[in-house]
């Protein structure tokens, strides 16, 4: 199954924790033969949210470019394009 995650199930790959989400679900997805899809505007949002945790000092700047350099990286994480038509008319129907 071809599967388009949010921001939310990356997060834990910067050190942040998501209550109720454990931390290895994206690999446990990836494991179970899942196309993992992210949109790139989900790049911008974990460098959002870890900047707000590295000017807390909960999170160290490192953490978080090692943890986006990892889902970036990552080969079996595919990136959709933040103009992909389809991407954006689903977005609207949801919202």
């Amino acid at each position: 199954m071809r599967l388009l995650l949010d921001t939310t199930y990356l997060l834990p790959a910067i050190g942040v924790s998501v209550k109720g989400l454990p931390e290895d679900a994206m690999l446990k997805l990836i494991g179970k033969g899942h196309n993992i899809s992210i949109n790139d505007v989900t790049i911008f949002e974990l460098s959002a949210k870890g900047g707000k945790y590295i000017t807390t000092g909960a999170l160290t700047a490192e953490r978080v470019s090692r943890g986006i350099r990892s889902i970036v990286h990552d080969d079996r994480i595919a990136r959709v394009p933040m103009h992909d038509s389809s991407v954006l008319l689903t977005a609207f129907k949801l919202r």
